[in-house]
């Protein structure tokens, strides 16, 4: 029984391409460029358009957020200069009427004339924020330090920080 093998593929292409006329072999080789532009618009061209114009909406977008975060940065600036409270003469009677007004015990150590430092041993840490705010706002007193070190009891620290008058 005799058996016929069958040339490698690369030979049979190429004997194929052989018997084709000229004009046959013109056309596929337009066909097969006209293929891979194709292919290269579908892949390459027509995404980077797709971002290209995607990226362009973003930008414009991100435009418009930043206009509008400068102005509110402006208005919260022109707010806080039309709302500025003077600072108290007297930084200590200031900051001890707040102490007692929220109920507060702290250890009071003064630095020099302007700055106090004080410890709490056990505080809340959301009346922590909310005395330091209300100093801040009312009274313009502002932290320069602070150290807090969580507790045992949930929310509770032990806090040491040292204020100052603005």
């Amino acid at each position: 029984m005799a058996t016929t093998l069958r040339p490698p593929a690369l030979e049979r292409w190429a004997q194929w391409w052989q018997l084709r006329t000229p004009g046959e072999r013109a056309g596929w080789t337009g066909a097969g460029a006209l293929a891979a532009a194709l292919l290269a618009w579908l892949a390459i061209v027509q995404p980077a358009a797709r971002d290209s114009e995607r990226l362009t909406r973003h930008v414009a977008a991100q435009r418009v957020a930043l206009a509008q975060a400068r102005r509110q940065s402006d208005e919260i600036a022109g707010l806080a200069r039309n709302n500025a409270v003077p600072a108290p003469r007297d930084v200590r009677s200031a900051f001890d009427a707040e102490l007692a007004r929220q109920r507060l015990k702290v250890a009071v150590d003064r630095v020099d004339d302007q700055r106090i430092r004080l410890t709490f041993d056990a505080i809340d840490f959301g009346a922590l924020m909310s005395l330091l705010d209300t100093l801040q706002r009312s009274v313009r007193i502002r932290p320069v330090d602070l150290t807090a070190t969580a507790r045992v009891e949930p929310a509770q620290v032990r806090a040491e920080l040292t204020i100052t008058s603005d």
